[in-house]
């Protein structure tokens, strides 16, 4: 039996860092005293001690203590977890670059490794040709990436170069580079005759997270470009196993135009539409309407009272976690109020978690309170 990727947990695990910030307590270091200026008269607010390593220890220990490891053996764990750490510091070595240790494990014969190398050039985000070369030959199963893999690359490498292409995007202000990511992203979206889920996926999400900005006329038309590309995905009708797949738009076009794009109120209408089960397409499952409920956190702002514009998709997704048939359902409306915000949205989470059950609607409503 497969595992059902509704579940909860699932989704947490892939959306548990904007809660915890662990990233952000480890460099921020341990509980701080201050300096001695407290004690002199100049008092500081926080400390500014810190436990992120500088460029000496990174360049100096870091990097070639990480090296050592992975070409000393082939063990899958240290290769895979060595790659990923070399490639969140993201710097070349004076000695080697990060894509010279990634690429030749772009054809060891284990499915993890070449897939993680094939991530760890996109964590990297060292967006030089050769590197972006890399990627979208990957992603489009040609070029050098075929020459790195030693021949044609399979789809689960492929669909982890797709995402590598959105992150390497993400941090780059670079136009061009956004615009060469989803150039091969929307080429394997709309390929009608590639029916593998985990490219269109992660051509999805990779397009999810470009990051663009709205202030040249070039980020503008290449923002409605790729919103256009997925809400044209989106509104396709589809058989029921591509439902999945189609689920994934809703969040990734709220990342992209945020609460105050001029499409914000039109695209709140066509997921509230779907949330409602009052959509013109005929979707079969739930996981479109549970995306709809996230999207409509993103996108919807916070309301004072009922006459407010948006005072009805507060209200919607009020109403559809305490009616909604579908667990996960709730517990994403539920959350969407929490992004959303606001006051009364305040209030109506404590009133919901006064009533939830402690096992999973409590869990749910406290989240909620937090985001």
């Amino acid at each position: 039996m497969s595992d059902d990727l509704t579940r909860w947990n699932f989704w947490w695990e892939f959306n548990k860092d904007p809660f915890i910030r662990l990233r952000d307590a480890i460099d921020a270091g341990g509980p701080q005293t201050g300096s001695d200026d407290f004690y002199l008269g100049t008092r500081k607010d926080s400390a500014s001690n810190s436990m992120r390593p500088s460029t000496e220890d990174i360049l100096g220990v870091i990097l070639p203590a990480l090296k050592k490891a992975i070409d000393s053996t082939d063990q899958r764990d240290i290769n895979s977890s060595c790659m990923i750490a070399m490639a969140q510091i993201g710097q070349n070595h004076p000695e080697f670059k990060l894509k010279d240790v990634f690429t030749p494990r772009l054809a060891k014969n284990d499915q993890e490794i070449r897939e993680t190398a094939a991530l760890s050039l996109g964590i990297a985000a060292i967006a030089e040709e050769d590197e972006m070369n890399m990627l979208t030959d990957l992603a489009m199963d040609k070029g050098v990436g075929r020459k790195a893999t030693g021949g044609s690359v399979n789809n689960r490498t492929r669909a982890f170069a797709l995402y590598g292409l959105g992150l390497t995007a993400h941090k780059t202000t670079n136009i061009e580079i956004k615009k060469k990511a989803f150039a091969s992203l929307k080429a394997v979206l709309e390929d009608t005759l590639e029916r593998d889920r985990n490219l269109k996926v992660a051509a999805i999400n990779g397009m999810g997270i470009l990051n663009i900005g709205n202030q040249s006329d070039d980020e503008k038309q290449l923002l409605t470009d790729v919103v256009s590309s997925l809400e044209k995905f989106f509104m396709r009708k589809v058989g029921a196993g591509d439902n999945l797949i189609q689920s994934h738009c809703p969040p990734a076009i709220a990342k992209l135009i945020g609460r105050d794009h001029p499409d914000a109120d039109r695209f709140k209408d066509i997921f509230a539409a779907e949330l409602n089960d009052k959509s013109k397409i005929k979707r079969s499952g739930n996981t479109v309407a549970e995306s709809c409920a996230l999207a409509l956190g993103q996108l919807a702002k916070p309301y004072m009272d009922k006459k407010d514009s948006d005072a009805k998709y507060s209200q919607l997704l009020l109403k559809q976690y305490k009616k909604h048939k579908d667990a996960q359902t709730r517990n994403f409306s539920v959350l969407g109020l929490g992004f959303i915000g606001g006051e009364l949205n305040r209030e109506a989470l404590l009133k919901a978690f006064d009533k939830a059950g402690k096992t999973q609607e409590k869990p749910g409503c406290a989240l909620a309170r937090g985001a």
